[in-house]
């Protein structure tokens, strides 16, 4: 969504992250802001689904997500990946972990919804990780273990990864993640 506030384009992201709840009964906590910036620049997404219906294989290990827009000269002020699960087990850690280009990433939120409907699963389960030292610009970034997971059964949906930019010259952005 974006808006103008006293002459300056405001830009929300907003991450639906909930405070960590593994409790079986449905609640809802709320949105948790990650960040907030005010600044010379922008932000880009890149997403990818690890689910390809139809496909012979259904899903591939590793995927990648592109990042484009990114201005040259511009530097990466803060990155965060989210990836998902249909899941029964909730921050188990062959869930709560992925790789980005071969580093291991754990996720620092988890958020829980319940009930997941028509799948068969207790909860959808979304996990989010600040990935900055990872990002370096525009490209692909190689994502793994973010696919079905054998040991809990619990389904990967695919991952996304928002990066915030500056660049001196760039119109002044409010920007909420």
């Amino acid at each position: 969504m974006k808006f103008r506030v006293n002459g300056v384009l405001v830009v929300s992201c907003v991450v639906a992250l909930t405070a960590m709840s593994f409790r079986s009964m449905a609640s809802e906590v709320g949105l948790v802001t990650l960040s907030q910036f005010r600044t010379n620049g922008d932000y880009v997404v890149g997403s990818n689904s690890s689910r390809q219906f139809g496909a012979p294989t259904p899903q591939t290990d590793p995927f990648n997500i592109a990042l484009a827009g990114i201005p040259a000269g511009a530097t990466i002020q803060r990155a965060w990946i989210n990836w998902s699960y249909l899941s029964n087990f909730p921050n188990e850690s062959t869930e709560n972990t992925i790789q980005v280009n071969g580093n291991n990433v754990t996720a620092q939120f988890a958020d829980t919804g319940t009930p997941e409907l028509n799948w068969g699963f207790d909860y959808g389960v979304g996990y989010t990780a600040d990935i900055t030292n990872l990002v370096t610009g525009n490209g692909n970034y190689s994502i793994a273990s973010a696919v079905d997971d054998p040991g809990t059964g619990g389904i990967g949906e695919g991952a996304t990864i928002l990066a915030v930019w500056q660049k001196a010259g760039s119109p002044l952005k409010a920007i909420n993640v």
